[in-house]
């Protein structure tokens, strides 16, 4: 079970003063959806409430379709959930008896931190021709082959989204919804029929930078320049020999190589007692992204997921030659793709600042990651 990862707003509501602050809650090392990356939540904010009759009114901007718990205090360490909302909407007003409390907070459950196929905080272009995106499911035989993606047993939740850029899908389908936020803009040479979903515009979309667990970095085991880890835990890299993580093994790398990060990596266990690793490109302004080159390789997104820090300016996804499963979040860092064939595929998910891709390049959203990858 997920534990709680409460992004928090807070109000006095006497004072009607703002206290804003935020708190989150690592769970044990788990490949499972156990991890929680450290986010900042820009989508969660209360207004000054109003003081009426013995009601407070409370007036929350949230994400689109998550529910939030009102927490009351008299004190500012007790705290108390009074209310429970779970209206779809962006902006909702909530009322409440009053009471003694003195102070007020919205919090959230975890949220999952891949949620689209493709994503950008800019501009999406998409050169070349072909159905983009799509989605399948690893952990549901209905709608993959021992766990991998088949063609034939694809889903239409591929969704592509930009916070504030210009999307142009050129001559490729997006096989799910297109999200584009108040900022951003769709080319006019992108026609409505190349979305088989739904256009939401003025989408409440963000993709906040992330940040470093706040923990004790070990540093990490090394020999015969490669770092094999053997144990969970979280550990600091400082050079680019290899990555090995063995079957069972969840770890999380502090990976502060400059300039450029370009580490291979094998993550063992195949699919039944695979390991997982959770690699923060922290310090490095670019990055080389390989799949899992291990022999017994899972071929799951959710054991190796790459999150570049705001440092990270650019991204090589390296060996599109053939299918790399994994999850990129670096909202910072820009990246092209070049050449292709229809073969190519990225499985999981894709977050980015902006992205140019050339060629027939496929995303293929693995909708486990919605409840069996790291959480925000």
């Amino acid at each position: 079970m997920r534990r709680l990862a409460k992004s928090t707003r807070y109000f006095r509501c006497a004072l009607a003063a703002l206290f804003i602050g935020q708190s989150l809650v690592h769970a044990q090392l788990s490949g499972n959806g156990n991890f929680v990356v450290p986010l900042s939540d820009p989508m969660v904010s209360l207004r000054a409430p109003v003081l009426t009759n013995g009601q407070v009114q409370l007036t929350l901007n949230g994400e689109v379709g998550v529910s939030y718990v009102i927490e009351s205090s008299p004190d500012f360490v007790n705290w108390t959930p009074v209310a429970t909302n779970s209206d779809s909407g962006a902006t909702r007003t909530i009322t409440l008896d009053a009471g003694a409390a003195h102070y007020y907070r919205a919090s959230r459950a975890p949220l999952p931190l891949a949620i689209f196929a493709l994503a950008a905080r800019g501009n999406i272009a998409l050169l070349g021709n072909g159905q983009t995106t799509d989605s399948f499911n690893s952990s549901d035989p209905a709608s993959s082959t021992n766990g991998q993606y088949e063609k034939t047993k694809a889903l239409t939740n591929g969704a592509v989204a930009s916070a504030a850029g210009m999307v142009f899908l050129g001559n490729h389908l997006v096989g799910g919804d297109l999200y584009i936020g108040p900022a951003a803009t769709i080319s006019s040479n992108t026609l409505t029929h190349q979305v088989l979903g739904t256009i939401h515009t003025n989408a409440t979309v963000a993709f906040p930078d992330a940040a470093l667990p706040n923990v004790s970095w070990l540093n990490a085991p090394i020999s015969d320049s490669v770092h094999d880890f053997t144990t969970n835990g979280y550990y600091l890299v400082n050079d680019s020999s290899n990555l090995v993580v063995e079957p069972g093994v969840t770890a999380v790398l502090n990976v502060t190589t400059t300039p450029t990060f370009q580490s291979l990596v094998k993550i063992h266990g195949g699919v039944t007692n695979s390991g997982t690793a959770y690699i923060f490109l922290n310090g490095c302004t670019n990055a080389y992204v390989y799949r899992n080159l291990a022999d017994d390789a899972s071929n799951r997104a959710k054991n190796l997921c790459y999150i570049g820090l705001p440092s990270l300016i650019s991204v090589l996804v390296v060996d599109l030659s053939t299918n790399i499963p994994c999850v990129i979040y670096a909202p910072s860092a820009s990246a092209t793709i070049n050449g292709g064939g229809l073969s190519d595929n990225f499985i999981g998910s894709l977050t980015l600042g902006s992205l140019q891709m050339n060629g027939h390049y496929q995303f293929h959203f693995d909708e486990d990651l919605l409840t069996n990858g790291p959480c925000r």
